[in-house]
């Protein structure tokens, strides 16, 4: 069998409707790519059986309309990348047992309409990309907890406005809010020590206020 198997690209696979079923013995799989599989319509909840998986990539599967239960067991992930998985519409309220989760990407995931509320159990996540998501509207309050969070794109979203709890977001080095054109301020921007990059192109809402407190 497949037992020793580490890898596993299928990305490119258009032909490739149903994903295949995973076997319980294939407990060395830690990479499973799926890119570019773009009539791929959903994944065998066979999947949960990869308990050792570290890196998912379901990148432009843009016939995926959601992710089985099981995607909760894969506890070992730190890696999920769901760019243009644009009929996707929420995650599994589960996969909050992802607690090694340290990167996720959702950009363009063009369904999307709200952050999902799952992600605020990723302690240890350390980049959230919801870049191009452009029905979603606002940041929930409870983004604050991703004390371990890195990296924060939102660029080309329809976010008015930032929680206050971003400020406790004290090891952010990279926030971006690019082309989000109703963003009047960005709250706590003097308190983030560790901040480096700051992405502001194109919010033309953005108050003197806020470019003051920059100096």
């Amino acid at each position: 069998g497949l037992d020793k198997l580490e890898e596993l690209h299928l990305s490119g696979c258009e032909n490739l409707v149903r994903c295949p079923l995973f076997s319980s013995n294939m407990t060395h799989l830690r990479t499973l790519d799926f890119g570019d599989c773009a009539n791929m319509t959903e994944l065998d909840p066979s999947i949960g059986h990869l308990k050792n998986l570290t890196d998912l990539n379901l990148r432009y599967s843009k016939s995926l309309k959601e992710l089985p239960q099981e995607v909760s067991q894969l506890t070992s992930l730190t890696w999920l990348n769901l760019t243009g998985c644009h009929q996707i519409t929420a995650l599994p309220k589960s996969m909050s047992c992802l607690k090694q989760l340290k990167r996720l990407s959702l950009q363009q995931c063009s369904s999307l309409t709200e952050i999902p509320e799952c992600i605020c159990s990723f302690l240890n996540l350390e980049e959230l990309d919801a870049s191009h998501c452009q029905r979603i509207a606002f940041l929930p309050n409870w983004i604050g907890k991703l004390k371990s969070l890195k990296q924060l794109d939102l660029s080309w979203t329809a976010i008015e406005e930032l929680p206050h709890s971003i400020v406790s977001l004290e090891n952010l080095e990279m926030l971006s809010v690019a082309h989000c054109g109703k963003l009047e301020d960005v709250p706590g921007i003097t308190q983030m020590k560790l901040l480096r990059a700051l992405g502001l192109l194109g919010c033309r809402s953005l108050h003197d206020s806020f470019l003051e407190r920059l100096q």
